[in-house]
C-alpha cells in the first residue's frame, strides 16, 4: 500500500536490468567483430594480419575453456563475470588507445584481442551458471532465448553499426562505444540476484601445495566436467550430436564461395545471402520458448538437425540468390533454436557444482570440430569439382546423423534422467526418477 514494490517484483526488476545488460555486453561482442579487423587493416594494410584477426576470437576459448569452468565452479559467478567484464573492458581500452595515438603494433591489438576472448571464456561459463541460478527452472528456456536473441541481433546490427560509427565518428569512436558495452555491463552485474543455494567447490588441497600440484588438481577438476558428460547418457548424446552437427557445419564457410564461383553473384547479393543466416538466427531465438512449450526438448533438437540437413541440401540446390538466401535464413533459424534447447538442456541435467565444468568442455568440443570441417570442406571442392555437390553431400550426412540419433533416443526408457545430486527427492519415492529428462517445459 505504501507503493513499494514487493520482494518478488524487485526480484523480476533486478533480474531484468541484469539480463539487458548482458544483452548490451553481447552487442559490444558483435562490434568486435568488424571493428578488430578493421583496426590491424588500418595499421598494417595487410590481407594476413587483417585474417589473423579473427583467429584469437576461437583460439582463446580453446586455450582456456576447460580451465574457466574449473574456476566458475570454485567461486562465485557473479565475481568471475566482474573480473572478466573488467579485463575485457581493460583490453578493448588499449586497443582503442592503440587506434586514437596511430599506432602500428598489430601484434599488440592481436594479443589484446586474445585477452579479451579467453575473458570472455570465463565470462560465457559463470553467464550460465548465473542464470541457472538466478532463475526459476520453468523460465530458463525463456531466459536463454532472450540472450540467444540479443547475440543473434549483435551478430547481424554489430558489424553494421561499427560500419555506420566509423562513417560518421570514425574507428576510435566506435571503438570508444563498443568498449562503453562493458562498462554498461559492469553496472548491471550489481543487480544480479544473490544465488539461491551455496554449491560443493571442486576438491581444494586442505594444506597449502606446489604450483605442479595446483595444476594438477586444476587438470583433475577440468577431468571431471568431461567425465560427467561421458557418464551422463543423454548429455553425452546430446554433446556428440552437437559436436558432429557442427563439424559437419563447417561446409557453411564455402557459403559466400559458392555464390560467387558457382552462382556468379555479385558482392552484395552474397552479403544478403550470407545475412539471411543472422535474421533466422534472431528468429530461432524469439521462437524457441515457445516450441520448447509443445515439444519436448530432445524432439526439438533432433527436428532441427533434420531441418538444418534439408536446408543444407537446399543450399547445394539453390540456383538463385533468393533460394541461397530463404535455405540459410532457416538454417541460421533452426540451429539457434537448437543452441537455446541445448544450452537449457545443459543447465537442468548438470549439478549446480559441475555446470562451469561442463559449460566449459562442452563448448570446447563444439569450438574445436568446426574449424576442422571447415578445412576439410575447402579441401574437399577441388576433390569434388565445386561446392554444390559438397553441399548436398552434407545435408544427406546430417540427416543421417539425425536418423542415427533419433533411433538411440527411442532405445532410452522414454527419456528418462536420473535426478540431480542437488534435488533428489527427500521422500525417497523416486518420483523424480519418473520425469522425463527432455520434459515439455
Amino acid at each position: 500500500m505504501n507503493g513499494q514494490p514487493t520482494a518478488p517484483t524487485l526480484s523480476r526488476m533486478r533480474l531484468r536490468v541484469f539480463l539487458d545488460g548482458q544483452a548490451v555486453s553481447l552487442l559490444g561482442d558483435g562490434f568486435a567483430l568488424l571493428a578488430v579487423p578493421l583496426v590491424v587493416l588500418a595499421m598494417s594494410h595487410s590481407a594476413l594480419a587483417t585474417a589473423l584477426s579473427a583467429v584469437p576470437r576461437t583460439v582463446g576459448y580453446l586455450f582456456v575453456g576447460l580451465i574457466a569452468g574449473v574456476v566458475v565452479d570454485r567461486a562465485d559467478p557473479r565475481r568471475v563475470m566482474l573480473v572478466a567484464d573488467t579485463v575485457r573492458l581493460s583490453a578493448f581500452a588499449v586497443i582503442t588507445i592503440l587506434s586514437a595515438t596511430g599506432s602500428t603494433d598489430v601484434v599488440a591489438v592481436l594479443i589484446c584481442a586474445f585477452i579479451a576472448s579467453s575473458a570472455g571464456a570465463f565470462f560465457e561459463c559463470a553467464l550460465s551458471v548465473a542464470v541457472k541460478d538466478a532463475v526459476p527452472a520453468a523460465r530458463l528456456v525463456s531466459a536463454n532465448s532472450y540472450l540467444e536473441t540479443a547475440s543473434q541481433i549483435s551478430l547481424v546490427a554489430g558489424p553494421a553499426a561499427v560500419g555506420a560509427f566509423t562513417a560518421v565518428i570514425g574507428l576510435t569512436g566506435a571503438l570508444v562505444i563498443n568498449t562503453t558495452t562493458f562498462v554498461v555491463s559492469l553496472a548491471t552485474l550489481a543487480f544480479l540476484p544473490a544465488r539461491t543455494a551455496p554449491s560443493a567447490r571442486p576438491s581444494e588441497p586442505s594444506e597449502p601445495c606446489e604450483p605442479s600440484g595446483r595444476l594438477r588438481q586444476v587438470v583433475q577438476d577440468s577431468r571431471t566436467g568431461l567425465a560427467f558428460i561421458r557418464r551422463n547418457r543423454q548429455l553425452g548424446a546430446i554433446t556428440a550430436l552437437q559436436g558432429a552437427v557442427n563439424f559437419v557445419l563447417g561446409v557453411e564457410t564455402l557459403i559466400v564461395f559458392f555464390g560467387r564461383e558457382t552462382l556468379h553473384l555479385s558482392q552484395s547479393l552474397c552479403g544478403i545471402a550470407v545475412a539471411a543466416a543472422g535474421i533466422g538466427g534472431i528468429v530461432g531465438a524469439s521462437v524457441s520458448p515457445l516450441i520448447a512449450r509443445k515439444v519436448s526438448e530432445s524432439t526439438v533438437i533432433l527436428l532441427s538437425v533434420l531441418a538444418m540437413g534439408a536446408c543444407v541440401i537446399g543450399i547445394g540446390a539453390a540456383r538463385s540468390v533468393w533460394l541461397l538466401g530463404a535455405a540459410n535464413l532457416v538454417l541460421g533459424l533452426t540451429a539457434t533454436c537448437a543452441t537455446v534447447v541445448i544450452r537449457t538442456l545443459r543447465q537442468r541435467v548438470t549439478p549446480r557444482e559441475l555446470l562451469g565444468r561442463v559449460t566449459g568442455a562442452a563448448r570446447v568440443i563444439s569450438l574445436a570440430v568446426n574449424p576442422l570441417g571447415a578445412a576439410l570442406a575447402g579441401a574437399a571442392v577441388t576433390w569434388l569439382h565445386g561446392p554444390r555437390t559438397l553441399f548436398l553431400g552434407a545435408g544427406l550426412l546430417l540427416i543421417l546423423i539425425a536418423g542415427s540419433a533419433w533411433r538411440v533416443a527411442a532405445t532410452s526408457a522414454d527419456d528418462h534422467l536420473a535426478p540431480d545430486p542437488g534435488t533428489a527427492d527427500p521422500s525417497g519415492s523416486g518420483e523424480q526418477d519418473r520425469q522425463p529428462l527432455l520434459g515439455t517445459t
